[in-house]
């Protein structure tokens, strides 16, 4: 199974679960793409055949920035 968002790559084999982080060159960080990995775990959360998830970047980064919310 793979899906691909808009910045995160999913993919499941064997009931491991790999979400690539895909946006630009350093992964910057931002709502949209905090929305999606937010979506991404709430969809595992109800999947019973998840073992474990990886999570890493695409390219040379891993993520870069951070993101705050409002209270």
């Amino acid at each position: 199974m793979e899906d691909i968002m808009d910045f995160v790559q999913v993919s499941k084999d064997e009931g491991i679960v790999t979400l690539t982080l895909n946006r630009g060159k350093v992964n910057a960080l931002n709502e949209p793409m905090v929305e999606e990995l937010k979506e991404c775990f709430e969809n595992i959360e109800k999947e019973k055949t998840v073992k474990s998830v990886i999570l890493t970047g695409n390219g040379n980064f891993f993520l870069l920035g951070s993101i705050y919310q409002r209270l």
